[in-house]
């Protein structure tokens, strides 16, 4: 099965990009970001709406622009090294599914998710299968600890888990029926799921219980979430929203 979804690969180099009208305020623009991922602690990216692509070199104290070739509304970002990544896209879908988010474990296995359906290639994104399927749910995002194990999230607080690469796919209890959007893992232990409303969740028993906290926001919808250790972590929502924890999640 092959899918023609909108993947951007990325050899990356600081190109800002250069408009007839820039933002003002909020700088350094105003879009909704889908999607967050840094290589290293200082290093890291951000994806969103109108082809928004921001790059920071200091840990998130400054972003720049980065053109990205599209005007396309972007919303999963992946790294597999420093220098390449992956962006998945909202067109040029040729499969009947609406895809959200890309996952890359090398430059050759990655794995997509949407509307209820999630795919696999071991060919760079030329050619995709489809391993699992769950009915009446849109499945937001997807993200691997290692090469066997990974996560899955979805509208109606859907977590599944995969200990066998993808091969099999196991439902684990949220506590919330809300909308996740996106799921992060330190180690087989340590988690974080985020999603509409200001939904912030954390596992420490790699999903097996889920505990609420505090996402600083309760009425905008945060979009991805990543950690660089331990305790550094920063998440993306609405209106250009860049929330940043150094406790760990606590604040």
């Amino acid at each position: 099965m092959k899918s023609g979804f909108l993947i951007i690969f990325l050899l990356i180099s600081p190109v800002l990009l250069n408009a007839q009208f820039t933002w003002q305020n909020p700088l350094p623009q105003g879009n909704l970001l889908n999607a967050v991922c840094f290589t290293s602690k200082l290093i890291g990216f951000t994806a969103g709406q109108s082809g928004t692509i921001m790059k920071t070199m200091n840990g998130g104290i400054s972003w720049e622009k980065v053109e990205s070739g599209t005007s396309d509304n972007l919303r999963s970002i992946c790294f597999v090294n420093s220098i390449t990544g992956f962006i998945a896209g909202s067109t040029g879908i040729t499969t009947t599914k609406s895809l959200r988010s890309v996952f890359f474990i090398d430059q050759n296995t990655g794995f997509v998710t949407g509307s209820g359906t999630i795919l696999k290639t071991i060919d760079t994104g030329t050619s995709w299968s489809n391993i699992f399927t769950i009915s009446n749910c849109q499945l937001s995002c997807i993200s691997f600890v290692d090469s066997i194990t990974g996560f899955a999230v979805g509208d109606g607080g859907v977590i599944l888990k995969t200990s066998d690469g993808g091969n099999t796919w196991s439902r684990l209890s949220s506590g919330t029926a809300d909308w996740l959007l996106s799921v992060f893992f330190h180690d087989l232990n340590t988690g974080y799921v985020v999603g509409e409303s200001g939904r912030l969740l954390n596992t420490h028993d790699g999903g097996l219980t889920w505990i609420e906290t505090s996402g600083g926001t309760t009425f905008r919808d945060l979009r991805s979430v990543c950690f660089t250790d331990m305790l550094t972590g920063y998440i993306t929502g609405e209106s250009g929203l860049l929330l940043q924890t150094a406790d760990g999640g606590a604040t």
